[in-house]
Parts: C-alpha cells; structure tokens; sequence
C-alpha cells in the first residue's frame, strides 16, 4: 500500500485561496480520462461537502485546474481528501479500485478558546485528599489515584479504568531497523529502567482544579539517570486530566526508541477511536498510505501480528484517541431483574426509584409485548 501510493501516476496540490485543484499526469501515454476523480471536505472527521470530477481529462505529462468549493463553515482540523478510482475494467483491477489519494489541511481561523476550568459548572466539585504517599483527587463522577509520583487509578463512575500505573517509558518493541542500535540501547539498560519517585504532593487546589506535582527520576540501580522528571496532573472539576511532564535527558544518549507513558486497561477495553493517520499503521518515515481522519478499530484488529515480534499497530500525527470496553464506558439501563436475567446483565444497582434525586423516566420499545 505504502509503494502504490508512492508510484501513483498523478500528483495534486491545492491552493486553499482560489480553491484550485492542480492535477498532473505523470503518465507518459495516456490520459486520466479512464479515472475519476472524488473530493471530500472533513472537519473533524465529519464530512461537510463532497463532489465528482468525471474522467478528467489531463493529457500525459501536463497539469490541468480544477475548481473546489471550500467555503463551507469550518472549526479546526479540517481537510480535504482527493482520491482517483478506475471507472472501467481493467486486467489488474476492476471498476471502483482506487489508483491513489492526496490530502490537504485547510487552514480555519483561530478560534479563542476558554482555558480549562473557566467554565467550570457550580455544581461541581473538586477535592484532595493525601494520606501517607498516596492521593486522591475526587470529582462528582471520577476519584483519580496518585501513588509514588504516578497515576494508579482512574476510578470513573465506580469503574476502573487502569490495570496498572502510568509509567513513563522510554522503551518500546524493537522493530526491525532497530537492528544496529538496538543493542546499544540494551547496554544502556533502556529497557529495563525503572521509576523512582523523590517526592510527591498536592500543589495547588481550588473550586476548578488540583494540581499533584511530583519529582522523579528514571534509570536503573547503580547507575546515572537516564531522565529526570517533574510531573505536573491537573484534575478538573469537569473537563478531565492534562499531564505535563517537563524532561532532562541524560547527555551523551543515542536517540531514544521513544518517551510516554504505559499502562495497561482491564480487559475487554477493545473498542479504540483515535484522530490521527489511518486506516493502516503509520510511522514517521513510513506514512504514505494513511490518511489523517476520524477512525474506529478495535484492539484487536488494531495488532498486526508480524512473524518477527515487534512495535506496531502506531498511528503518525495521532491527535486523540478514546478507549472503551464493548459494552461503552460505562452505559446503564433502567429495567426488572427478570429484564437482567433475561438478557444477562449485571444490576449496579437496586431500587432506584427509592433515590430523592432520581427523576429518570423512561420508556420500552419492543416489537413484541412482554411483560416483566
């Protein structure tokens, strides 16, 4: 997919100003009347105008313009994505097959944004509390865990999100170009490096945010850190967690094969939405094939098993990405236990309607009558 998308016989470019679409045939011989050409407007992954150029027809080796409407009302993270397909049959491919694609970012006005915690609710809350090395930090719907200098729960609507502490790391998988370097870095003993945390507190707190600052440092025993680490976690009343995490690396390091966090989350965490590259893997020397959009795989599906074990499954110039477990983070339906027996569901909870606060109503569609 990579080489095709290489060798594809036309190139694109696109002035956003006059919404002219320049096609050039690096074909030698014939023209790109057999193909047609498709375009899509995507903001945010949502496509917000598309259209057809039919068999357009730009001789061998000479470009031709093409008008593209642009002006649809655009926030951030807008592109335009122009693919060609075969509009007859040929002996390698049928009717449909796409011969290759280019994709344009389309620059939007700057739109101002409230900081974090501006529009804070007042109904919502945020504490800490610490008790010997551990911190909690609650809000109305999620207790987050701080323990040694690292996140070590996400408890959200009594669900836990995190199987393990959020570990910064610098290792990853070795892939293959790894070979010639990848022993250096063992030698330096990447790869089992280890956290250790030098002091941890509760930085500041207010209506709208606490900040748990921590100091830490990552190496192994007996030896020159490779990184030291201040970490700063902001805990929102409403909007979530930022990390900060501002790094020293020691000198004289070869590059490292990565720095992030690692975790892991329980399992049947399969469901996996990101905004970034796709659909395929992608890295940063080989991203051809993908393209930038909204993409939903699963975890599984998201692993490429390779014969040689190895780093995969990435995607390049990945801005968000949403993990949830198959049944939703945490989705919940009024109904009698006959309903849960029925259908196998677990009760969270039991007589609801006794709740002051509840003033859920609801209603049951069915195609047959049943009566629980």
């Amino acid at each position: 997919m990579e080489y095709k998308q290489v060798i594809k016989p036309f190139r694109a470019s696109f002035d956003q100003t006059t919404g002219t679409l320049t096609l050039t045939n690096l074909r030698y011989f014939t023209s790109l009347c057999d193909l047609d050409l498709h375009w899509k407007l995507e903001c945010r992954g949502k496509v917000v105008a598309c259209g057809n150029i039919p068999a357009p027809d730009v001789a061998p080796q000479t470009s031709a313009d093409f008008h593209i409407d642009v002006d649809a009302p655009l926030s951030d993270c807008a592109y335009l994505l122009v693919t060609l397909t075969q509009n007859t049959d040929k002996p390698w491919a049928a009717a449909g097959h796409e011969v290759g694609f280019a994709q344009f970012e389309i620059e939007t006005p700057a739109a101002a944004k409230a900081p974090l915690g501006a529009n804070t609710s007042p109904y919502a809350f945020v504490k800490a509390a610490q008790a010997g090395d551990e911190i909690a930090v609650t809000t109305a719907k999620t207790v987050y865990t701080f323990k040694n200098g690292l996140i070590a729960g996400i408890c959200d609507q009594g669900k836990q999100l995190l199987t393990s502490p959020m570990t910064p790391t610098v290792w990853r998988a070795p892939t293959d170009n790894d070979r010639n370097i990848r022993g250096e870095w063992q030698r330096l003993g990447l790869h089992t490096a280890t956290v250790t945390c030098t002091g941890c507190e509760i930085a500041e707190q207010t209506d709208a945010f606490v900040k748990v600052q921590a100091a830490m440092t990552l190496g192994n025993e007996g030896a020159e850190p490779i990184a030291k680490m201040h970490a700063t976690y902001t805990v929102y009343a409403e909007e979530g967690l930022t990390i900060d995490i501002d790094t020293e690396i020691r000198q004289n390091l070869p590059h490292l094969p990565r720095f992030g966090l690692q975790f892991t989350m329980p399992e049947g965490t399969e469901n996996l939405t990101y905004f970034g590259r796709g659909p395929v893997e992608s890295y940063a020397d080989k991203h051809h094939a993908s393209q930038v959009g909204l993409f939903r795989t699963t975890a599984t599906d998201n692993h490429e098993p390779y014969v040689f074990p190895q780093e995969n499954g990435a995607h390049a110039d990945t801005r968000g990405a949403c993990f949830s477990s198959l049944v939703g983070p945490g989705i919940a339906a009024l109904s009698s236990r006959a309903c849960s027996k029925l259908y196998g569901l677990e009760i969270l909870k039991s007589d609801v309607q006794d709740s002051g606060n509840n003033y859920t109503r609801f209603i049951c569609i069915s195609k047959n009558l049943e009566i629980y």
